[in-house]
């Protein structure tokens, strides 16, 4: 595990240096090795303190910058990398750590109005990337000219609650300060500066009391200059007067429990006329607190469905609007989520990988969910067996292997299989690929039937470097896995557009899947890549031999996608006209589909079907093809289907559910039959069954098919084209 490193200008009590603060509690529970440097004490400040592998160090009072800097520089190098995340970090002192060999990530919390530094300055070989606290915040950086890679990375607080903890905070918070049960409390908080436009509070609060009692806490200090904090102060004063408020505004000052706080308010208001990220929006909600705020930087991405959003941050009729509309609930404080550490964990990926390696990049590594039984995989074999040179190429299985025969045909090929003794969540394993692509240097990444999930953060991770990332997949089914990943999205900062754009190619397996409509701003990136496979100068002639002149059979996973039960009725029909024949159907129910298989043997029973076979898994499909006279399948989604490919190099005609793919596959009438339902399917079986010299032809110009368009030597020579390999 590699140090995080990290420098923030101070501890005040503020937004960004609580972000801090959580990001190295959270990564010292964890065990993570870093250091957390604090270049000004103020006062008052959080509390940090050194623990486990993690080093707090704050600078003595009154050293002087010269020798911060230097000792920083120091520090960060001898933790053995020389990547440093800068929190509120002038340029003028990044300039002196990058003299002494530091790499730094600026990371930006506020809106431009609040920069710093102008963007241009970013622009060095010593910043690799940037960090931005919110997409409002990475929109404006790119809009502004910033020539290097913006992440961003969203905070989600660490701090979870009870309903209990509510409840207890709630009544002692609002009898300490008299607040009496009938009253409204508008609570805010945050220092006093001027973009916070507490003024237009103070109106808002003069505009409620005239509807119902109300009153208005501001939780911050207001005695500092920065933010013109002491101005604000006397204009909002000033205001109070004029308004006639005075006894109904709360000014607690600082406060450092701040957490309980937040229960005792009936609503939190913003009217921020900036922000970057609103740390005390994530804090009100986190509360179960209804939150009315100004629609500006950050506070639309951070808030959860049910917030009111003021468009117009002057609108104090809006304000006021969204404040009364609220109706009395029953508040609860929002769950632990799954992987509670996610957003530290991204901190970490990010220091350990985010910035791009010095070293040459070369070969390519395949990441894919398993290597069990099914076409996905199947081909992803073929590929790499059929390469002619292997080296530089590596497979990465995230997921245990239960059947080795995948596994033993790449060993024998000499094709690196790297796999995992123990199963893992999707943070654990995004960073084991992103260790694997670190150890091998890897130029290309293939994700090949990989985890959504997986594939969204390892790509995030990757933003600000070369590594080539590749995704190949049917096309629709991309999309289906994408749209279940949406609070995944939403919580990595990391939407489908994002990961479209990070892409260099797409590769579909069929045509169809190309023309989705989610892929038209694809279009520079698609490659239409069909499956291939092994085909014979010669196919076998299968013949009318007794044993198999009246065998149908399928092959692939028994899963209710194949909708074997089509087949099932077609072949109901078949038999009652021709008693002989037999359908044969080869493929296991893996875990989640015995329910289907049971379901498929009442049907059986129902149907009658007596000559029915359920042969289990298989290594040998090719004999199995060989042994059949007509191939069926009822398969409807996108894809190219291997055991379809497969049937046709043999000389087996095939008789197909009608799908945009299969299409692509077969010329019906001409190489098989393309049909609508069972009894159509029936029909066009019981007429190569008792064809043979149809079905022979059929078979040959199958075979002729797959040697002209879908051979072996086509897929693995446009993937090699794509993967540059």
């Amino acid at each position: 595990m590699s140090s995080v490193n990290i420098m923030v200008a101070s501890l005040a009590l503020g937004g960004a240096e609580r972000i801090v603060c959580e990001i190295v509690s959270a990564l010292q529970e964890r065990g993570q090795a870093g250091k957390l440097f604090v270049l000004w004490d103020v006062s008052p400040h959080y509390e940090m303190h050194s623990s486990g592998s993690f080093d707090v160090h704050e600078f003595r009072s009154g050293s002087p910058r010269e020798e911060r800097l230097p000792e920083t520089a120091a520090r960060v190098l001898a933790s053995g990398t020389n990547l440093l995340f800068t929190h509120l970090i002038h340029v003028s002192d990044l300039r002196v750590l990058w003299g002494a060999g530091i790499r730094t990530v600026p990371v930006i919390h506020n809106a431009p109005e609040g920069w710093q530094d102008p963007v241009e300055s970013y622009a060095s070989g010593h910043v690799p990337f940037v960090v931005a606290v919110s997409d409002s915040v990475a929109r404006e950086l790119r809009e502004r000219g910033c020539t290097v890679p913006v992440i961003t990375v969203r905070h989600e607080l660490q701090r979870w609650f009870s309903d209990d903890n509510a409840r207890e905070n709630r009544l002692r918070i609002r009898k300490q300060y008299g607040i009496a049960p009938g009253t409204f409390l508008i609570g805010m908080a945050g220092n006093f500066k001027a973009q916070k436009a507490y003024p237009r509070a103070a109106r808002v609060l003069a505009e409620v009391r005239k509807m119902r009692p109300a009153k208005l806490m501001i939780l911050g200090s207001w005695d500092h200059d920065y933010g013109y904090g002491r101005v604000t102060f006397d204009v909002f004063r000033r205001l109070v007067e004029e308004l006639g408020v005075e006894e109904d505004v709360l000014l607690p000052g600082a406060i450092d429990d701040i957490d309980s706080y937040y229960c005792a308010f009936d609503a939190y208001l913003n009217t921020s006329v900036y922000e970057g990220l609103s740390v005390a929006l994530l804090e009100a909600q986190q509360w179960g607190c209804p939150i009315v705020a100004a629609d500006v930087g950050g506070n639309a991405e951070a808030l959860v469905d049910g917030a009111a959003l003021v468009r117009d941050p002057t609108d104090i009729a809006a304000y006021v609007d969204a404040l009364l509309r609220l109706q009395p609930a029953e508040r609860s404080v929002a769950e632990k989520p799954a992987y509670p550490y996610l957003v530290p964990r991204i901190w970490s990926l990010l220091g350990a990988y985010g910035a791009e390696d010095v070293r040459p990049r070369a070969g390519v590594l395949f990441v894919t969910n398993n290597l069990n039984m099914g076409g996905t995989q199947s081909s992803l074999t073929n590929l790499l067996v059929d390469m002619p040179d292997k080296s530089g190429v590596t497979v990465c299985v995230l997921g245990a292997i239960h059947r080795r025969q995948f596994l033993d045909e790449l060993t024998l090929a000499r094709v690196p299989v790297i796999s995992f003794d123990k199963p893992a969540n999707i943070v654990d394993s995004a960073e084991r690929v992103l260790k694997v692509i670190h150890q091998l240097h890897a130029r290309t990444l293939c994700f090949w039937n990989a985890d959504a999930c997986v594939k969204l953060l390892v790509s995030k991770i990757l933003a600000g470097t070369s590594v080539r990332v590749v995704d190949v997949s049917p096309g629709g089914p991309l999309f289906n896995e994408l749209d279940e990943t949406h609070s995944f999205q939403r919580r990595i900062a990391y939407r489908e557009a994002e990961y479209a754009a990070r892409l260099d190619t797409f590769v579909c397996k069929c045509q169809v899947g190309s023309s989705h409509p989610r892929l038209a701003n694809w279009n520079t990136k698609i490659v239409v890549i069909p499956n291939g496979v092994r085909t014979a100068d010669r196919p076998q002639v299968i013949g009318s031999s007794p044993e198999i002149a009246m065998r149908i059979g399928t092959c692939g996973r028994v899963a209710p996608e194949n909708r074997i039960e089509f087949l099932m009725e077609s072949f109901a029909i078949v038999a009652r006209r021709i008693g002989d024949a037999s359908l044969t159907i080869v493929g296991e129910a893996q875990a989640g589909h015995h329910r289907y298989r049971e379901f498929l043997l009442d049907q059986a029973r129902h149907l009658g079907l007596k000559n029915l076979h359920f042969v289990g898994p298989t290594h040998d499909v090719n004999s199995h093809l060989r042994s059949f006279r007509v191939f069926v399948t009822a398969f409807n989604g996108e894809g190219c289907s291997n055991a379809v490919l497969e049937s046709m190099a043999a000389g087996t005609p095939v008789v197909a559910a009608a799908s945009d793919s299969n299409r692509e596959l077969i010329r019906n009438g001409v190489d098989g039959f393309v049909v609508s339902n069972p009894q159509e399917m029936a029909a066009k079986i019981e007429i190569l069954l008792t064809r043979p010299e149809l079905a022979d032809s059929m078979g040959r110009a199958s075979a002729s098919t797959v040697r002209q368009h879908f051979s072996m030597s086509k897929m693995v020579n446009r993937y090699r084209s794509v993967l540059a390999c």
